[in-house]
């Protein structure tokens, strides 16, 4: 659950190999999520979670791949920043 942008940013750094295995499933470069982890640019992390999710099959099958729900937290609970 995210409340705070700690939490927020443990969840990326918690599921970052997640997450590059599901942008390379849609072709694109997941090693981006790295700088941007580094840099602690939540603009950039929201909207590359979102291209990842919206590039995403829809398919009920991608529910079970590790890191699934925490991509969908990153995309939607990104109004933590706005505190």
């Amino acid at each position: 659950m995210i409340n705070t942008v700690e939490d927020y940013w443990k969840l990326a750094n918690d599921n970052v190999n997640n997450i590059k295995a599901m942008a390379e499933m849609v072709n694109m470069h997941g090693y981006v999520i790295d700088k941007i982890i580094y840099d602690c640019d939540h603009v950039a992390l929201v909207s590359f979670c979102n291209k990842v999710w919206f590039a995403l099959p829809d398919n009920r099958g991608l529910h079970s791949i590790p890191g699934f729900y925490a991509l969908c937290d990153l995309c939607s609970e990104s109004w933590v920043f706005d505190r």
